[in-house]
């Protein structure tokens, strides 16, 4: 068999890239049927000074599935999106306790055996972006 060279597939853009770009959807944050595009939380966190600190993995609920997977597809863009990350930027956390956004840097902190990860915790919601109505199709 001839030497094929493997070439890494990206579905998505840096972080950085696209996180100040509200026109994206796949860039939103729903907590109930509120949601919010993740620059609004970003520039909230900001404007609050808010502070970044070691969050033990173990507190997080990972009893949860943060993401619609209707396919197989859907599932391997999140395990790229996972192997894409890194963890220089803090996991958002809800004033409940909820990661508003980070799941994919939680997952890649605990596959990578780490015990804590970078976290900022909000603790006053912006207004949300948004609202669903609770007989809203899901997606």
């Amino acid at each position: 068999m001839a030497n094929v060279k493997r070439k890494r597939i990206n579905l998505r853009k840096e972080l950085e890239e696209h996180f100040r770009n509200p026109d994206l959807e796949s860039e939103q944050t729903y907590l109930g049927h509120d949601w919010w595009y993740i620059p609004t939380l970003l520039d909230f966190i900001e404007d609050n000074h808010s502070i970044e600190y070691d969050l033990d993995l173990t507190s997080i609920d990972l009893g949860v599935m943060p993401w619609r997977c209707k396919s197989m597809l859907q599932f391997i863009q999140h395990m790229i999106d996972i192997e894409c990350v890194d963890f220089k930027y803090p996991i958002i956390i809800s004033p409940g306790g909820w990661v508003m956004n980070g799941w994919h840097r939680v997952a890649k902190a605990i596959l990578s055996g780490k015990s804590t990860i970078k976290a900022i915790r909000i603790f006053e919601l912006p207004k949300p972006d948004g609202t669903n109505s609770p007989d809203a199709d899901e997606e």
